[in-house]
């Protein structure tokens, strides 16, 4: 339940608020987009959520990451990261197509496509190498690597607000 909680109250509750309170009730493919930005966002802070797996799994909690298992877990995040990111593309599309806007309107998704792609290639890097390593070594790994999330976050969040921003200005 932690990954359901952390995305409707960080992610899709914001979102579905601020929308009903400026435009009224979100059309489909909005609900879409609010749906997977923050799916994939989520996807990403588990990598930071792993980062404390020795330390929750001592103090008793039970985590995504705990639940799941390290190894599974960091592979279900980038399953994540792809599943939504592609999702947000069809997104941002179909409201493209919806608005009829023009042809050079689609050319926008590609801000959001190259960051995602960025952080894609070194996600899977890292839970590729990760995949090879015991738990130990793992979660070495994992709290070397966990100072990309933020900067991850951030690309994610920037380029899709550009996307955004060139939709909104070409409507």
């Amino acid at each position: 339940m932690q990954l359901i909680c952390l995305w409707g109250i960080i992610f899709f509750g914001p979102m579905l608020y601020t929308s009903i309170i400026t435009s009224g009730f979100p059309s489909i493919p909005q609900l879409l987009i609010f749906t997977f930005f923050g799916l994939h966002q989520m996807g990403i802070i588990l990598l930071n959520t792993a980062e404390d797996y020795t330390e929750d799994k001592l103090n008793g909690l039970r985590t995504i990451v705990i639940a799941l298992g390290l190894h599974q877990a960091m592979n279900f995040a980038l399953v994540l990261v792809i599943i939504s990111g592609l999702a947000l593309q069809v997104g941002m599309t179909w409201l493209i197509f919806e608005n009829n806007l023009p042809w050079y309107a689609y050319a926008s998704i590609g801000i959001f496509t190259t960051g995602w792609m960025i952080i894609l290639a070194e996600y899977y890097a890292i839970v590729s190498q990760l995949n090879r390593l015991d738990e130990e070594k793992a979660i070495e790994l994992i709290k070397k690597k966990g100072m990309n999330v933020p900067r991850w976050l951030k690309m994610g969040a920037y380029t899709f607000l550009a996307t955004i921003v060139a939709y909104v200005l070409m409507k």
